[in-house]
């Protein structure tokens, strides 16, 4: 018995006076002195056993007593006992095992994109790349607009503006070595956004002498995303818009840039759903948001992936954006998935416990 519940020449008298009283009900004796009924028991059978039985002959004869002269309705005793502390009622509780995430065995993936390079949130991408290095992802992939290419736009233009769409592209290439460092044996991917698709709109738009430059094989094979970006050399795969829905990255979605756009978060994500029946993720809509619908087919999600850019571009003013990246795991089965959504604010964000800027 611990020191706490050693019992003494007082307690002798409590467990004496409350059999006499109430009877030799060893789970109330117990709550009396504050033991656990072993420990009642324990003691009660070592050091009181011939006065404790005693003392319950004295209940039973008392009792006799009182049915001789006025007998009475059958209570069970724990009614009789009301001013004793209720021990806690305890019930089996069903826990499932539970496994640690082992990279070893389970899939991830950090998913964002539209950062607009040069209208991109240098500090909302600084919280992306140190995300990227915390998860350790098995793919990163960039949903697309990595470049806005506002300079080859049928939209107007600022004339004050001066940087070149080559700066942007040197930019971006360095926001994509970067993407390369911390997270060096990743799969990565970039999709086409509608952003670049610019450059396609521009040369389809070529007229007179120019159209012929634009059927050279040297100038078809130059002018594209991947080798404007060198992505070769930096260990990136480009997925054009039109192989998208049907280009395997990450396990049962489909990944793309995204054609569909709707007023309030979630609404784009049910917009794509609806042409597919299927899940998958997307960005475009430059919100995070989250779309989950089930029927005979089974269950099916579709996730927008937030955006990396200025939510106050020279373009627009009071945005409905939200910053912010996408990481998900799967089982090592692929069979179960999670999904969770890391958003920005103000240059800070959570993940699992961490904070980042700030």
């Amino acid at each position: 018995m611990s020191a706490r519940h050693k019992l003494d020449d007082q307690d002798n008298r409590k467990i004496l006076e409350f059999v006499s009283e109430f009877g030799p009900d060893r789970g109330g004796i117990a709550a009396v002195l504050g033991v656990s009924v072993q420990q009642a028991n324990n003691y009660i059978n070592q050091s009181l056993r011939l006065r404790y039985k005693a003392a319950a002959d004295s209940y039973y004869a008392r009792l006799r007593a009182q049915n001789e002269v006025a007998p009475r309705e059958y209570r069970p005793e724990a009614t009789r006992v009301l001013d004793l502390p209720v021990r806690p009622f305890e019930v089996p509780i069903p826990l499932l095992s539970r496994k640690s995430i082992d990279n070893r065995k389970w899939f991830t993936a950090v998913v964002y994109g539209d950062s607009h390079f040069p209208f991109q949130d240098d500090t909302a991408l600084s919280v992306i790349l140190s995300l990227i290095k915390d998860v350790n992802p098995d793919v990163v992939l960039h949903v697309g607009d990595l470049v806005d290419a506002w300079q080859i736009s049928r939209f107007d233009k600022d004339p004050a503006r001066r940087d070149t769409l080559q700066e942007n592209i040197d930019a971006a290439r360095i926001h994509l070595h970067q993407v390369a460092q911390v997270a060096p044996k990743a799969k990565r991917y970039l999709l086409e956004g509608n952003h670049e698709q610019r450059l396609t709109r521009a040369i389809w738009q070529m007229d007179g002498a120019q159209r012929e430059f634009a059927r050279l094989r040297v100038f078809q094979k130059a002018m594209t995303w991947p080798r404007l970006l060198e992505l070769d050399s930096i260990g990136f795969k480009f997925v054009p818009e039109r192989e998208q829905s049907r280009t395997i990255i990450l396990p049962k979605l489909i990944t793309k840039h995204g054609t569909v756009i709707r007023k309030w978060s979630g609404a784009t994500a049910r917009g794509e759903w609806e042409k597919y029946g299927r899940s998958g993720l997307s960005g475009h809509s430059h919100r995070l948001g989250w779309f989950t619908h089930r029927d005979h087919n089974g269950r099916a999600n579709w996730a927008e992936t937030g955006c990396c850019c200025l939510l106050d571009p020279p373009y627009g003013v009071d945005l409905d954006w939200g910053q912010g990246a996408v990481v998900m795991t799967w089982t090592a089965d692929r069979r179960l998935q999670n999904v969770e959504f890391c958003g920005i604010r103000d240059g800070r964000a959570i993940w699992r416990n961490r904070e980042y800027g700030g």
